[in-house]
């Protein structure tokens, strides 16, 4: 699935980066931003798990059509500010 792809692809990156900058002992701004993409890789898989069961079970689309964009909306805009906020905090 996409989904296993994408935490797939984000493991790799954070082994890639982890090997090409040395260790500070504490964590930096790569570990956050690896952190925030598997987190919202993770929140993905479970929104879409829940939208599956509306739809499947109980066989309700409209709500899970609504519960989609629902969700596309709330972790992109989380996502985009707090990717915004980071460097601040880091």
């Amino acid at each position: 699935s996409m989904l296993a792809g994408a935490y797939f692809g984000a493991v790799a990156n954070s082994y890639l980066a982890g090997s090409l900058i040395p260790s500070s002992g504490q964590f930096g701004l790569v570990e956050y931003v690896t952190f925030l993409g598997l987190f919202t890789i993770f929140l993905s898989l479970i929104a879409t798990v829940v939208s599956a069961f509306i739809w499947n079970t109980l066989d309700d689309r409209p709500l899970s059509r609504r519960f989609d964009r629902w969700t596309v909306v709330t972790i992109g805009l989380g996502y985009v500010a707090i990717n915004l906020a980071l460097p601040w905090f880091a």
